[in-house]
């Protein structure tokens, strides 16, 4: 069971990072 709830959240932060990332480098492109 910790397996499976740990496997969705992992996917969810590394997603959320992802998008933070994403929007940082935009931002110091611009």
């Amino acid at each position: 069971m910790m397996k499976q709830i740990k496997s969705p959240g992992n996917i969810e932060v590394k997603q959320s990072f992802s998008e933070i990332e994403g929007e940082d480098f935009i931002r110091l492109d611009e």
